[in-house]
């Protein structure tokens, strides 16, 4: 049961973005014409940015952030934010959270599973791909979050690296995981571990 200051809209203004007014219910809009603002998201991420410049320097900042910043309060080291409904579009300040790490790792395995997540087909399909090795053998995203999850490590503890072969994190058990650009070719080169 929804209660009425739940739709209620609440604008507010964040001090790094002063030239827009946030909203309870989600939305952006310009302070001086009232205009909502149409928002984008990075080519490859499910979540809203604002971007601004800083001394030169663009700055960008997630949607849910700002929300939670402006009308929950402050995220504590080591939490983190999560979409209750599992929509990383959706930044109503009844549908944000602030969450351990690990159990937005928890939450995230179950909506990365469900068949009609919110989360961009293109981004789903990306992780369902056979692109990571652990241990010798080759996973998908998903599956990787799982065998992490199982072994008590999230997704924020690993320590990411680039490198010309692909992306490289390190576990807290010294172990690590790569994501290869060309599996084809490291099946090939790996081929008498199969």
């Amino acid at each position: 049961m929804s209660n009425k200051k739940e739709h209620e809209e609440v604008w507010k203004t964040h001090p790094e973005f002063p030239y827009y007014e946030f909203s309870s219910l989600g939305q952006v809009r310009n302070k001086i014409t009232k205009e909502v603002k149409e928002l984008k998201r990075p080519k490859n991420s499910n979540y809203y940015v604002l971007r601004r410049k800083d001394e030169g320097k663009i700055k960008t900042k997630f949607l849910h952030k700002i929300m939670v910043e402006l009308f929950i309060g402050p995220v504590p080291p080591n939490m983190t934010i999560d979409h209750i409904n599992g929509n990383p579009r959706d930044n109503r300040v009844a549908n944000l959270e602030i969450v351990t790490k690990k159990e937005n790792t928890r939450r995230q395995i179950k909506m990365w599973s469900h068949p009609h997540s919110f989360y961009n087909r293109d981004l789903v399909a990306a992780h369902s791909e056979k692109r990571w090795v652990y241990n010798g053998k080759i996973y998908n995203w998903i599956e990787i979050l799982k065998l992490l999850h199982a072994q008590g490590i999230i997704y924020y503890q690993v320590k990411w690296e680039s490198g010309k072969n692909g992306r490289i994190g390190r576990l807290p058990n010294g172990e690590f995981i790569q994501r290869v650009k060309n599996i084809e070719k490291w099946q090939d080169e790996n081929l008498d571990e199969f």
